[in-house]
């Protein structure tokens, strides 16, 4: 992997309700390096696993965080 290469990065929103416990929850993941910035349905759900929610889960915000190297998002 090219680490100078610059990605496309962004923040997934999503919101729901827990089947177990009837709770409402919203959640986001920081999620990027991608050569592309449309947003496919694998991508969606790729994102969803990754915050740890249901399929149910709705998708409330796509946050554009801009094109940058890894190490660029990464910094400290």
């Amino acid at each position: 992997m090219n680490t100078n290469q610059r990605l496309h990065w962004f923040c997934f929103s999503f919101m729901g309700q827990n089947e177990r416990t009837g709770d409402n929850y919203s959640t986001s993941v920081y999620s990027g390096g991608y050569p592309s910035k449309n947003i496919t349905r694998k991508i969606i759900d790729e994102n969803k696993y990754h915050a740890e929610v249901p399929d149910s889960a709705a998708l409330i915000a796509v946050t554009y965080l801009g094109k940058m190297t890894r190490e660029e998002f990464l910094e400290k």
